[in-house]
């Protein structure tokens, strides 16, 4: 113990000591004069441990006016008995419970204690224990809400928001372990707007404080993006004339994927991930185009397009197929078609010059390779059979026997189905007048001759589908049945050639395919020549019209309108007496496209609730003249029948609207050649739709029971 020296002052002494009991008194008397070492220290009750700690550790220094305890020497404040200096420890006051505490003998007025129990500092004043002071406890916040924002961006993404629940006298600092993460860094609030100029992945950590301290982090991983490959959809393509599919040239992405679409026009993308995906389903003639977009994650997708341009096939040129193995071809490939334009049917006509399925022309009259003949099919059926001299594909089982009264259907036509519209077989009418005059074929020298190069492709028994008589015979299908069991066909060998009606529709034969040549693009006010076909759902009966057209604004606005009722062969010859099913035409019920012919009708719907117009994929009129053409709407109606006083004057009209009569809901003609009903496209009630109706009267709009059947007329915007 370090006992600093001063001059002579009141004696300083241990007055009282007693180890045993731990209790150290020292007197600090003024009146007496002793040693400046004395040691001057009053001391009651205190644990004779703590006073070793003292002794130990600390000098003291006595002084008249107060006792100091530190390391430095200083004296004691004149204001203080007892000045304690340290700037690593503090003073430790008895702790005692509230038990404790009250088995104090006696406390002196001022005796001061930290009570365990309650946590406050105490004092005893005037007879009783009074809190001096009871600290709340100081808490850390919570850890935040979870962060908010985008855990995937893209690199050079800027103004990102992100943010926790603010909780007041709370405070945030923000931090990220990344790189080129640029934001306001430990700004004290609870969101943030970061920029992701060149930045890597990384943890963005939000700490909470407050007076307390710090909380426990919230942190979010953020994953960056690297921008997409650029995109480039290749160079424009136009394909060949006729050609209705092309193959893409996009690049390869090296950052991303990409993904091809149709941005405009008609195309179907066989494989819409790959930067080299076949086109199929092209209009033709037309232009549609595609677009190319590479993407990665959450960064801006990178476009470009490309524009494909078909144009009409002509005739005499090369026309390009792609087949797909399906319910018709039997194998997958593309095909060069040559084609030729010939009068040899009667007409001028398109035909290719080699076997549908065919890889080339026969390069003679018993060419008997694979190649050259191409593919079988029964008749009246689509899918086409390949027979490499053992095997046929499909190895399906065979159809021995075929018994139905029915032309081959354009729906099962193969032509159709794989060359496009307008390509079909050929009918029994076509193929007898390519037999007869002035060709005269006799043999299958002279069908190889012809500009058809028809050869000998042998046919499939209708046993099995085995393969004979390749390069011995040639079968030829038309698309006319002789009856149930048989169709008729042309077939060549050395010694003959004809078209015959001997051969089992089960027999597998060769097809060709013919095409009418285009007519030239139609102008209202002139004919309007429309084949229609029985068998796809709308005409009732194959026949060819031709529609007479002309141009009027009785509808509110100029249309082109047929001058006859859809269906009818002619124009009628008056406004009631007219009772001819020539100039009836066909006959609907709302929202139906099935027509139907008086005496010869499909299965008829007798009654029908539905909530809606008369639908463009159901429109007659769409179907059977082609696109634009459409039923007039109750607002075209309305403006067309004002003012018509009766029939006579309707049919004195451009329109030549006549009284054709109605089909009942049973399907029943009647008021033929007395009462006009003509549909419009839209309805008035889930059972009824409005229509023109007339007679000797005054013509108006009526609301009609949706099952009746009524006459169409067409307009073209």
């Amino acid at each position: 113990m370090n006992l600093a020296k001063r001059p002579p002052m009141a004696d300083h002494s241990f007055s009282r000591t007693r180890f045993g009991k731990h209790l150290i008194k020292i007197n600090n008397n003024v009146s007496k004069t002793k040693t400046p070492y004395a040691l001057c220290l009053r001391h009651r009750l205190m644990p004779y441990a703590f006073f070793i700690a003292l002794y130990l550790f600390l000098t003291f220094h006595c002084f008249s006016q107060g006792i100091s305890i530190n390391t430095t020497g200083n004296e004691a404040d004149n204001s203080a008995a007892l000045d304690i200096s340290s700037t690593t420890q503090g003073v430790l006051i008895p702790r005692m419970t509230t038990t404790q505490r009250d088995l104090i003998t006696s406390p002196a007025a001022g005796l001061i204690i930290f009570n365990i129990t309650t946590n406050c500092f105490e004092a005893y004043v005037n007879g009783a224990w009074n809190t001096v002071s009871c600290p709340a406890a100081c808490t850390p916040p919570t850890q935040p809400s979870i962060i908010t924002g985008l855990n995937s961006v893209c690199q050079s993404q800027s103004n990102v928001s992100y943010s926790v629940t603010n909780v007041s006298g709370v405070t945030y600092t923000w931090t990220y372990s990344g790189t080129g993460f640029n934001y306001p860094l430990g700004y004290p609030s609870n969101s943030i707007t970061a920029n992701f100029i060149t930045a890597t992945s990384g943890t963005l950590t939000v700490t909470p404080s407050n007076t307390c301290g710090n909380g426990t982090p919230q942190t979010l991983t953020i994953t960056i993006n690297a921008a997409p490959t650029s995109a480039a959809a290749g160079t424009d393509i136009n394909p060949a004339g006729g050609v209705s599919i092309a193959t893409l040239a996009g690049n390869t992405p090296t950052v991303g994927t990409g993904l091809w679409s149709v941005v405009s026009g008609t195309a179907t993308i066989t494989t819409p991930n790959s930067p080299t995906s076949g086109v199929t389903g092209l209009e033709v003639p037309g232009v549609a185009t595609l677009r190319w977009t590479i993407s990665n994650s959450t960064c801006t997708a990178s476009t470009d397009d490309v524009v494909i341009t078909t144009t009409a096939f002509t005739c005499d040129n090369i026309y390009a197929v792609s087949h797909t193995i399906g319910t018709v071809s039997p194998e997958t490939k593309t095909v060069n078609y040559g084609t030729v334009t010939t009068s040899l049917s009667g007409a001028s006509k398109c035909w290719i010059t080699q076997n549908l399925g065919s890889n080339n022309q026969a390069s003679s009259a018993t060419d008997a390779s694979e190649a050259s003949a191409g593919w079988y099919w029964q008749f009246n059926r689509k899918q086409g059979y390949k027979h490499d001299g053992s095997t046929r594909t499909p190895s399906t089982t065979w159809i021995t026997s075929i018994n139905e009264t029915s032309d081959w259907l354009p729906v099962n036509d193969p032509c159709k189905i794989e060359l496009g519209n307008g390509w079909r077989i050929p009918t029994q009418t076509e193929w007898t007048a390519a037999d007869g005059s002035p060709q005269n074929w006799s043999t299958y020298t002279d069908t190889y001759n012809s500009v058809l190069k028809l050869h000998a492709a042998g046919y499939l028994t209708s046993g099995d589908g085995s393969l004979s008589l390749r390069g011995n015979y040639g079968f030829y299908w038309s698309s006319s049945q002789y009856d149930a069991t048989y169709g008729w066909l042309m077939r060549s060998y050395s010694a003959y050639c004809g078209v015959y009606h001997d051969e089992i529709k089960a027999i597998g034969n060769s097809i060709r395919c013919i095409k009418d040549n285009p007519t030239p693009a139609f102008s209202c006010g002139n004919a309007l020549p429309i084949t229609h076909t029985l068998g796809i759902g709308v005409a009732p009966v194959t026949k060819t019209v031709n529609y007479g057209t002309v141009t009027t604004s009785l509808s509110g606005a100029s249309k082109c309108w047929i001058t006859q009722n859809l269906g009818a062969d002619q124009q009628a010859t008056s406004a009631a007496t007219d009772l001819t099913d020539a100039s009836a035409g066909w006959y609907w019920q709302f929202n139906r496209k099935q027509g139907y012919k008086v005496g010869s009708t499909p299965t008829w719907t007798i009654s029908i609730s539905e909530a809606s117009d008369w639908l463009p994929i159901n429109d007659p009129c769409t179907s059977e003249l082609g696109s634009g053409w459409r039923i007039p709407s109750f607002t075209e109606w309305t403006n067309v029948v004002a003012g018509w006083p009766n029939y006579t004057d309707i049919y004195n009209s451009v329109l030549k609207i006549h009284g054709a009569g109605t089909l009942r809901i049973n399907g029943v003609l009647e008021y033929r050649g007395y009462w006009g009903y003509y549909w419009g496209s839209t309805q008035n009630s889930a059972s009824n739709s409005w229509l023109i109706t007339f007679d000797g009267g005054p013509s108006h709009m009526v609301s009609y029971e949706k099952a009746f059947g009524a006459s169409l007329r067409c307009l073209k915007d």
